[in-house]
């Protein structure tokens, strides 16, 4: 076995990871033929450094990276593979699948505040004393539209490690070598299963309301009827003049489950953004509890109160 395959199959092996909770499936090419691919891989180790861009970059006319470039690189993984480098490629393959860094979550400060000058200089010589790359990969946050995201989860393996001096809490944040049970909830829910257990289990754990819940899961049960007329009544009702080719499908309703799922989630920080507005200019600094879920009809409500003002 050559050195170059001994590398490729811990990453076909991060693919395995993310397919037991997504529902995709990584299918490698032939090495000859990359230019249909989706997802490109190298192993350039001269720069030491493992990066990915976010989501598919051919899809839909993107064209992001040329087809001759590498999309993503495993820039330091060893012939063993340890423990730490099979997290870098759960990580980096979790931003091929669209998941974006959770230290820089817009959630981040309901847990910790950086200490800004630290970061950059503990990041600096980690990577190459470029301190865009430290404002741009670790400091800066993401704008709340820019993202579905769950309370700060420094479990996810989409977190940096951190050292307690790095923050003002002091909190240290170790190394994450697996999936945290957010991180497999959140990919399930973008790339939904055919399988209503499942999806109430991840909205569970991601602490969605039981009614909220089977709302979201509801284009599960309406494709499972067995009444074509009622099923495309549905769809019509629901989802208006969205182009299904000829007629709703399965993969129609799995994405109608991931959208209303989306939205719930928008709404539900907007709806908690506002209510921790309400009580900064009532004078409570009462935090929220990191797994507060609003209903809809709470969500409303929040609104209301502070239309009213």
């Amino acid at each position: 076995m050559s050195r170059t395959h001994r590398r490729k199959r811990p990453s076909v092996e991060g693919m395995r990871v993310w397919e037991e909770h997504a529902n995709v499936s990584f299918v490698v090419h032939p090495q000859d033929d990359t230019s249909t691919a989706d997802i490109r891989i190298s192993f350039r180790t001269a720069s030491g450094s493992s990066w990915s861009a976010v989501g598919a970059t051919k899809r839909s006319g993107q064209n992001i990276i040329p087809a001759k470039n590498p999309t993503i690189n495993f820039g330091v993984l060893t012939d063993g593979t340890p423990l730490n480098e099979k997290a870098i490629i759960l990580h980096e393959l979790g931003h091929v699948l669209g998941m974006m860094h959770e230290h820089q979550s817009p959630a981040r400060g309901v847990k910790i505040t950086l200490k800004t000058e630290e970061v950059y200089k503990y990041y600096r010589p980690l990577l190459g004393f470029n301190d865009k790359l430290v404002k741009t990969q670790i400091i800066d946050q993401y704008k709340q539209g820019e993202s579905n995201f769950s309370h700060f989860d420094p479990k996810s393996i989409m977190m940096y490690f951190m050292p307690a001096h790095l923050n003002v809490e002091n909190i240290q944040i170790r190394p994450n070598t697996k999936l945290s049970e957010l991180d497999k909830a959140y990919i399930q829910l973008a790339y939904p299963h055919n399988d209503s257990g499942r999806l109430l289990s991840a909205l569970g754990t991601i602490g969605v309301p039981e009614s909220e819940a089977m709302r979201i899961i509801e284009p599960i049960s309406i494709c499972a009827i067995d009444d074509k007329e009622k099923r495309d009544e549905w769809w019509k009702n629901n989802k208006g003049t969205e182009d299904t080719e000829t007629e709703p499908k399965l993969k129609h309703f799995l994405r109608a489950v991931r959208m209303e799922f989306f939205d719930y989630n928008k709404r539900n920080i907007e709806a908690q953004a506002l209510l921790k507005a309400k009580k900064k200019r009532a004078g409570t600094q009462e935090p929220l509890k990191e797994s507060n879920q609003l209903t809809t009809t709470q969500a409303q409500e929040v609104e209301s109160m502070d239309n009213s003002n």
